[in-house]
């Protein structure tokens, strides 16, 4: 049997989200002056401190939304407001382009990033729609050509001293360079600088 229906569309959803919290803590210190005499009359002055520790969090969060789009699929035939959708299986062919800053789908412990659409089936005499939610990954092409960075050899050194029974015997540097990006299947090269001012 048909369904009776107004429209049929699809929302396309995009967000970014990340939340962290910042804890600090601060010690303050209270001077406390006494004074009092001796057996012998004497003035003494005695000081002491007291300190009291408190500590603040704060919460940082942030979105960003990378689309929020709906399109229409399906609707009745021109001049009508209330159309059939047949029995049994439809398929209804759409296209829609996701905006160019849309980032990578993300999984993160202060983060992530998701998108999601939702099929919404409105029908007359009804208050809520049928809808259907799907989430779906984007994975986003970079052009190293675009990237400065990918190109910028970076550095990591690391410096350890040669013991021997509490005396220095010199020291031992490792450098490593490496570039800043790479594509899928490309070998990574890494160049390795050692430098032995030890006497072993």
């Amino acid at each position: 049997e048909s369904v009776k229906a107004n429209s049929l569309s699809i929302a396309f959803h995009g967000e970014a989200r990340s939340k962290f919290s910042e804890t600090r803590s601060e010690t303050r210190s209270q001077a406390h002056t006494n004074t009092y005499n001796d057996a012998n009359y004497n003035l003494h002055t005695q000081t002491t401190y007291t300190y009291e520790t408190t500590t603040h969090t704060t919460h940082f969060n942030g979105s960003t939304r990378y689309v929020n789009a709906t399109i229409c699929v399906w609707e009745p035939p021109s001049g009508n407001s209330i159309g059939h959708i047949p029995a049994g299986t439809n398929r209804f062919q759409f296209r829609h382009k996701l905006p160019a800053e849309c980032r990578s789908s993300y999984e993160g412990q202060n983060g992530h990033i998701r998108y999601h659409c939702v099929a919404s089936l409105a029908r007359p005499g009804f208050k809520d729609n049928i809808t259907s939610n799907k989430v779906f990954k984007v994975n986003v092409l970079a052009d190293l050509n675009n990237i400065v960075r990918a190109y910028t050899f970076y550095s990591k050194s690391e410096t350890m001293e040669a013991r021997c029974l509490c005396l220095e015997r010199g020291k031992l540097s490792v450098t490593i360079k490496y570039r800043g990006g790479f594509i899928p299947g490309e070998e990574i090269p890494v160049v390795a600088d050692i430098s032995n001012d030890s006497a072993q």
